[in-house]
């Protein structure tokens, strides 16, 4: 079993506050962010598209195939997955309990909306930990997923993918605080 020091917890804690504040004040890195995830995104999607199509097309018209091609175009659905997450998640677009919202008082919703996030910011951060450990295991294993090529590799995006939604997350909390107080003062 794979053991996370409490010092590493620490870390791990105060670099989601630390980045959620940098995210926050330095809104062209947020962008920067999301535009390499698109990037990765849409690469990702064509090599999956690209891949499994010549695999139709080798095992239709050459009875050959990629052999390694059907186990890494399903850890490229995970990237797409994972990256696709991290985007809704920045947009707004997860998935919300937005019942409850409309029928409290207009003073809380704001208030709910944080508790949401920020519990939400926390269950992404526990599974980041608790993917990380999962990486950490198939690193142990030494599985590979193609001739050179570790399968841990493949599944890195899990704990990234979570680490990147709670990161936003905790950056909409903040940006929850400004519209709260932007409106209270005015």
């Amino acid at each position: 079993m794979v053991e996370i020091s409490q010092t590493f917890l620490y870390y791990f804690g105060a670099s989601i506050v630390l980045g959620a504040i940098l995210f926050f004040s330095v809104k062209k890195l947020d962008d920067g962010l999301e535009k390499l995830e698109s990037f990765l995104l849409t690469s990702s999607l064509l090599g999956m598209i690209g891949l499994a199509f010549a695999q139709v097309i080798l095992r239709n018209f050459f009875n050959t195939g990629i052999e390694w091609g059907d186990a890494f175009v399903r850890h490229l659905v995970l990237w797409v997955g994972f990256i696709g997450a991290s985007i809704a998640t920045k947009e707004g677009g997860h998935l919300a309990m937005d019942l409850v919202s409309r029928f409290l008082p207009h003073k809380l919703r704001k208030p709910t909306a944080m508790f949401v996030d920020a519990a939400s910011a926390f269950v992404c951060a526990c599974l980041a930990l608790a993917s990380y450990k999962f990486v950490l295991g198939e690193k142990e294993g030494g599985a590979m997923l193609m001739p050179g090529v570790p399968n841990y590799w493949a599944i890195i995006i899990i704990p990234i993918g979570f680490y990147l939604m709670s990161l936003r997350f905790a950056t909409k909390i903040l940006e929850d605080i400004r519209a709260l107080f932007g409106r209270a003062s005015s």
